[in-house]
């Protein structure tokens, strides 16, 4: 009897073991991921931004949702309805675009929302262009706690 309630007792720890070791790397490669979707998603960020910020600046253009941009395309154009979007203030918000980035044959989807506003600093008018993304599982539970956010301030150069 002593004999089985010993072999018992070790099983048992021998399981919880096995049990808390699983459990470590599972959560060790929980943070791997989301360090990896953090760097796609500030990847992601970086070339909206860049794409946002090659646009001309236009001092005079107004700002409305009738010429808010759909999408990013993999091309780094943004469309309207056919028409390109022209300038920066165009892409205030923008409807939410999805961008998929590929690893290992396995598609990540982000959001990117875009919000642009206008500021004036020395007597200079700018624009503030604001970028979230955000990662996008299809009702799933999402690996980033909240959106990646990138702002960054435009003058117009042409003066």
């Amino acid at each position: 009897m002593n004999q089985t309630l010993l072999a018992i007792l070790a099983l048992s720890i021998a399981t919880l073991f096995v049990f808390n070791s699983q459990q470590h790397f599972i959560v060790s490669q929980q943070r791997y991921m989301t360090q990896e979707i953090y760097e796609i998603g500030g990847a992601i960020a970086v070339e909206a931004m860049e794409v946002i910020g090659n646009q001309p600046f236009e001092a005079d253009s107004s700002f409305g949702n009738n010429r808010a941009c759909e999408q990013f395309h993999d091309g780094g154009t943004l469309v309207v309805g056919g028409v390109e979007c022209d300038d920066i203030d165009d892409f205030h918000n923008m409807k939410q675009a999805v961008r998929s980035f590929e690893v290992n044959g396995k598609d990540f989807n982000f959001t990117v929302d875009v919000e642009v506003t206008t500021f004036t600093e020395d007597g200079e008018p700018g624009k503030e262009v604001t970028v979230e993304v955000q990662d996008y599982w299809d009702g799933e539970s999402l690996f980033l706690d909240e959106p990646i956010t990138l702002s960054r301030g435009f003058f117009d150069e042409s003066n």
